[in-house]
């Protein structure tokens, strides 16, 4: 479509996602050290970006080799979607950060109505080929 401009915006849930279990992974699960670094990163995904959860990130000493592999994912993640995750920035165009309102208007309107009496009923009269599962229909290509 000509002059339709498309704004991908990573959900601020599953950055603060990676966020804890980096959080756990170098300082221990459970452990207030993981909340006491997680927490103000979180914060600072919200309110300045992912440059400085990047640089943060870059600092930490690592225990294990496991926690520098979830180290190398974190970094991988937060750079390769840094320009998805402008959180500043789309907040102040007024633009959703989160999913929630679009899953609470799922479950409030697609689920509410699909569980509410007959719909489902109705729907396989109209359309009873829908009933078959496409992947018994289809042809093995290595066959």
């Amino acid at each position: 479509m000509v002059g339709v401009e498309v704004i991908e915006i990573v959900d601020l849930w599953h950055g603060r996602q990676h966020l804890w279990h980096l959080a756990h992974a170098v300082f221990g699960e459970g452990r207030a050290e993981a909340t006491a670094w997680a927490e103000p990163m979180a914060k600072a995904l919200l309110d300045e970006g992912v440059s400085p959860v990047l640089d943060a990130i870059r600092t930490l000493q690592l225990p294990t080799e496991a926690a520098q592999e979830v180290v190398r994912l974190a970094l991988e993640y937060f750079s390769e979607h840094a320009q998805r995750m402008r959180c500043p920035e789309f907040a102040l165009a007024g633009w959703p950060v989160g999913s929630g309102m679009v899953e609470s208007a799922c479950k409030l309107v697609v689920a509410a109505r699909q569980k509410g009496s007959g719909p489902w009923d109705r729907f396989w009269q109209r359309e009873p080929q829908m009933r078959r599962p496409l992947a018994r229909h289809l042809v093995n290509p290595a066959a």
